[in-house]
């Protein structure tokens, strides 16, 4: 019977830190039913070791919660150890929280009986359920994306909160509990990690004007680099306009002559003179239009056909910065799955009808996507840094209305888009 309880009540645990790394810090969970199988088993493991008179201390529990998200999850070893130890601490005082209000609401203080845990720890898991969902709604994965660093801070936070509470409890029972203390206890609670939240959201918030800096720059470069090209393809035609008249001359003295060949080597010298070096598309969008030149240059280096067609809106109510984190990503992304393929294609067309743009591209690849769920997961090991040009993605046209489509069909990858024009 105790090897059952405290399988039930390690099983909440376990839930409580899933939660947590699921919904708040968005990683990636490991593929196969074997790692709830193994998780289970690891439950069990630890539920033995507490009935045969081995008690509960903090290093093992620590351990035994980094083991099982280790299997559960996968990131970097030291982003969930730091992340265990920061989310025990901070679980820990969202079950005393959940604890008082089991008390005071079924008028049971002071009853530590192990289902009065299990009520107590389901309390927390829907709690976390509820927060999770709106925290998964405008988190987009944000969290995880912070430095290890940082991690380190809110575990050292998280520690000296959990003091100070048990602090209070000693304190205040000394004095006699009652109503408003056990509120004063939740208050502090509250505020004490309502500051850490805040501190999370300065970093995010912090983080994305970081990004988005950055992401401006390479942009303002490569309009840079458009403008460029342009002034310089102006002066060439103004030069080459200014000899117009001597070279209709010339072409006018091989066609008295018939000196057939020389014409067509003469002529042949003049269109490679004012020929575009560069092979330039438009789409009819300045900003665009830098985007889709860049990426067909870096296409034309690594020797991958991209093909671009079709045309924006005159009048297109979405934002440039958005229209730029679309293509650019979209882009990105189909050149470096198409250069590794044995066809080397991309394909990307654009449109628009009534108040809808419509974006489809599709792209060669080599080897095989993994899939989980509705999700597309990235190819490369550093789960950290890639994989997230799809969420950028998905999140800019989100904004805007609009749906994300990916499927794999006969060796291509297609992306289809639908915004509105708001």
């Amino acid at each position: 019977m105790e090897l059952l309880q405290n399988g039930v009540e390690y099983i909440f645990e376990i839930i409580k830190f899933y939660l947590a790394f699921r919904w708040l810090f968005g990683i990636t969970e490991r593929e196969g039913i074997w790692k709830y199988l193994l998780a289970l088993l690891g439950i069990g493991g630890f539920a033995l070791w507490l009935v045969y008179g081995n008690e509960n201390h903090l290093p093992v529990y620590l351990i035994f919660i980094i083991a099982e998200m280790e299997i559960l999850f996968r990131d970097k070893v030291l982003k969930i150890i730091f992340m265990s130890f920061w989310f025990s601490a901070v679980i820990g005082i969202f079950d005393e929280i959940s604890k008082i209000v089991v008390w005071v609401f079924l008028d049971i203080v002071g009853d530590n009986s192990i289902w009065v845990r299990v009520l107590i720890s389901a309390v927390t898991v829907f709690t976390e359920v509820i927060f999770g969902k709106i925290v998964l709604r405008i988190n987009r994965n944000k969290i995880i994306r912070m430095s290890w660093k940082y991690f380190l801070c809110f575990f050292i936070l998280a520690w000296g909160y959990s003091y100070i509470m048990g602090y209070m409890w000693v304190i205040l029972g000394d004095r006699g509990m009652n109503t408003y203390l056990y509120l004063d206890i939740i208050l502090t609670g509250m505020i004490m990690y309502g500051t850490m939240i805040m501190i999370i959201v300065l970093i995010i918030s912090r983080d994305n004007y970081r990004e988005k800096d950055a992401f401006n720059r390479r942009l303002l470069k490569m309009q840079e680099e458009q403008y460029n090209y342009l002034e310089k393809r102006e002066r060439d035609i103004r030069k080459f306009r200014h000899d117009m008249k001597e070279h209709l001359l010339i072409i006018q003295k091989y066609c008295e002559t018939e000196e057939c060949s020389e014409l067509k080597e003469y002529i042949k010298k003049i269109n490679a003179q004012t020929h575009m070096e560069e092979k330039r598309i438009t789409v009819h969008n300045k900003e665009v239009d830098v985007i889709l030149n860049q990426y067909m240059s870096q296409a034309e280096e690594l020797g991958i056909l991209l093909k671009i067609k079709g045309q924006m809106p005159q009048d297109c109510n979405i934002s440039s910065y958005d229209l730029c984190v679309i293509f650019a990503n979209l882009l990105k992304n189909g050149i470096e799955a198409a250069k590794n393929s044995r066809q080397k294609h991309i394909e990307l067309t654009v449109g628009y009808e009534d108040n809808v743009i419509m974006i489809h591209m599709k792209n060669d690849y080599a080897g095989k996507r993994k899939k989980k769920k509705e999700s597309y997961l990235t190819t490369k090991s550093d789960m950290e840094n890639h994989g997230m040009g799809l969420e950028n993605i998905r999140e800019c046209v989100e904004k805007y209305h609009g749906n994300l489509e990916m499927e794999e069909i006969g060796g291509e990858f297609i992306t289809i888009i639908n915004m509105k024009m708001i």
